[in-house]
C-alpha cells in the first residue's frame, strides 16, 4: 500500500514538473515570438523539402520519359502517309491515352509540348543527334590516345590543306587594329585577321579578353560569364596489378561503388582492353577533394576491396584541377561571340551539353557554321 501511494506521489510530481515545463516554453513563446518563430520556420522549411525531394525526381523522371515518348510518336506521325493518317488516329489515341476526339493537329501540338516540356540537357542526352552512326547518349571509348585522336589528326588535315601552323607559341595579347584582329607573340601575327576563334580553355580566352584595349559591352559581359563559371577536378590513379581483375564482361569500363563508404573513384578503365600494357588500370575520381598521397591510399583500397586486388600498386595520379565546370542551376555560360570578329569555341561556351567532348566538338563546329563565308 506504501510503495502504491509512493508511485502516485510520483507521478503526481512528473506530471506537476511536465506542466511547470510547458507553461515556461508557453511563456517563452509569447515573450519572445520572433525569435522562437524562426526555428519553427526552418524546421517546417525542411520538412517540406524532405517530401518535396522524392515527388520533384519523380516529375523530372515522368518528363524526360514523356519527351522520348514524344519525340518518337512524332518521327512515327512524320513518315505515315497523309491518307492513312486518319485511319490510325484512333489507335494511335487509344495507345497514348488521349481522349478519343483529338485531332491530328491537337495530338502533335501535345507531343510537341511534352518534348519542350522535358529538361533539355537530359533530352539532348538521349536524343540528340550523333556523328553517324552513332547517336549522342552512345559511349565510345578510345583504343588509341586523345592526342592522336584530335590535335594530330586536325594538324594532319589542315597541313595537308595548306594552312600554316604556328606550334609551341602562345599568343600573348590580341588587339582591333585597321579593321583586323593583330596577335601578340606568335611569328606573323601582326599579319592581321578578319576572325580570330579562341578554341582554347575558357580562363586563357579570359585572359586574352582581359587585355582588349577598350572592350565593348559585349566582350565585357563574356568575360563577366567566363570568370563566373566554378571547376571541379578529376583525378587519375593509374594502378599495376600482375593478376587479372575480376572484370564482369569484356568491355574496357567498369562503374565502381563509390563514396564515403566505399572509396573515391567512380570508374576503372582496363588499359590492356584499350592498347595498352597488361595489367594497367585507370581509376577515374571526379570532384575529388583528397590529397595526392590520401587519394592513391583510398583508391588501392577500393581495388582491394571492389576487385579484389590484393598486389595493386599506384604508379602515378593525374589531377586536373579545371577538368570541368560546375553545372550550377541558372548557370550563364559564355557565349560563343565575344566582339566582332573574335569568336570562342569549346566544352564551357554556351550550350545544349555539359563539360564534354561532344559538347567541345558542336561548339566547334557551330562557331565555323557561324563565321561568314
Amino acid at each position: 500500500m506504501q510503495a502504491s501511494l509512493s508511485r502516485s506521489a510520483a507521478r503526481r510530481s512528473e506530471r506537476k514538473q511536465d506542466n511547470a515545463s510547458l507553461g515556461r516554453a508557453l511563456k517563452y513563446l509569447t515573450q519572445y515570438r520572433s525569435r522562437a518563430l524562426i526555428p519553427y520556420v526552418f524546421l517546417v522549411i525542411s520538412a517540406l523539402s524532405q517530401l518535396a525531394i522524392p515527388t520533384l525526381i519523380r516529375r523530372v523522371i515522368d518528363a524526360v520519359t514523356s519527351g522520348y515518348v514524344a519525340d518518337q510518336v512524332l518521327q512515327a506521325l512524320d513518315k505515315i502517309p497523309a491518307a492513312m493518317a486518319s485511319a490510325a488516329l484512333p489507335r494511335i489515341l487509344e495507345a497514348l491515352n488521349y481522349p478519343a476526339d483529338t485531332t491530328l493537329d491537337g495530338l502533335k501540338a501535345a507531343l510537341t509540348a511534352n518534348k519542350s516540356g522535358a529538361p533539355s540537357a537530359l533530352v539532348n542526352a538521349l536524343l540528340g543527334e550523333g556523328l553517324p552512326p552513332y547517336r549522342s547518349a552512345d559511349l565510345l571509348l578510345p583504343t588509341a590516345d586523345l592526342g592522336s585522336l584530335f590535335p594530330d589528326t586536325a594538324a594532319q588535315w589542315l597541313t595537308r590543306h595548306g594552312a600554316w601552323l604556328a606550334l609551341g607559341q602562345r599568343v600573348t595579347a590580341l588587339h582591333m587594329q585597321e579593321g583586323s584582329w593583330q596577335l601578340q607573340g606568335v611569328e606573323d601575327g601582326g599579319a592581321g585577321y578578319d576572325h580570330v576563334v579562341l578554341a582554347c580553355p575558357v580562363a586563357d580566352g579570359a585572359r586574352l579578353v582581359r587585355r582588349l584595349p577598350s572592350p565593348a559591352p559585349q566582350a565585357l559581359e563574356w568575360l563577366a560569364a567566363a570568370e563566373g563559371l566554378h571547376y571541379e577536378p578529376i583525378a587519375t590513379t593509374y594502378v599495376l596489378t600482375r593478376h587479372t581483375p575480376a572484370w564482369p564482361g569484356p568491355l574496357p569500363m567498369l562503374a565502381l561503388r563509390s563514396g564515403p563508404r566505399h572509396g573515391p573513384a567512380q570508374f576503372v578503365f582496363d588499359r590492356a582492353r584499350l592498347g595498352g600494357p597488361s595489367g594497367l588500370l585507370a581509376f577515374v575520381s571526379s570532384a575529388c577533394r583528397l590529397d595526392r598521397e590520401s587519394l592513391q591510399t583510398a583508391v588501392l583500397a577500393q581495388a582491394r576491396e571492389q576487385l579484389d586486388l590484393q598486389d595493386a600498386e599506384a604508379l602515378l595520379t593525374v589531377v586536373e584541377k579545371r577538368a570541368t565546370f560546375a553545372c550550377t542551376p541558372a548557370l550563364k555560360r559564355p557565349d560563343q561571340r565575344i566582339a566582332p570578329g573574335l569568336w570562342a569555341a569549346g566544352d564551357a561556351i554556351d550550350g545544349p551539353y555539359p563539360a564534354t567532348l561532344e559538347g567541345a566538338i558542336r561548339s566547334g563546329m557551330g562557331t565555323v557554321g557561324s563565321l561568314p563565308r
